[in-house]
């Protein structure tokens, strides 16, 4: 409760250690200020991963959540900019590999596209349309 009425003297951005500290401790206002210092980076790692933003969006909740459980395990010396991007590397990696793998070429979903009627033909339209 002490900690609660200790941050109330502070902006919600803190400095990084001190909104460590706090979130070390349990505080939510720690954890408001590290979502605040890093989201949006951690974001944009997971949109390079992602298919679509909205994907991104929930890779990051899942990457703040992880460190809400695990930030105990965080040794103070190391810093915690590469503590995130590993953590959100293996979340986005985790996430990739529960999607089917999917790799149709244009040739491939040509002819597909073109069932039995003429794959040669279908093939080279493929071949035309990517050489503009």
């Amino acid at each position: 409760m002490k900690e609660t009425r200790e941050f109330s003297a502070y902006s919600t951005r803190l400095p990084e250690a001190e909104a460590l500290r706090l979130a070390r401790k349990g505080v939510p206002a720690g954890f408001e200020s590290l979502y605040q210092l890093h989201g949006r980076r951690v974001f944009r790692m997971c949109l390079r991963s992602a298919s679509s933003p909205a994907e991104a969006e929930k890779l990051t909740q899942k990457m703040f959540l992880e460190l809400f459980r695990n930030i105990r395990k965080f040794r103070a010396p190391s810093q915690l900019t590469g503590w995130l991007y590993r953590m959100t590397a293996e979340i986005a990696l985790r996430e990739l590999r529960k999607k089917p793998y999917v790799a149709a070429s244009r040739k491939e979903s040509a002819i597909a596209k073109a069932g039995s009627e003429s794959p040669s033909l279908a093939l080279f339209a493929a071949d035309t349309n990517t050489s503009t």
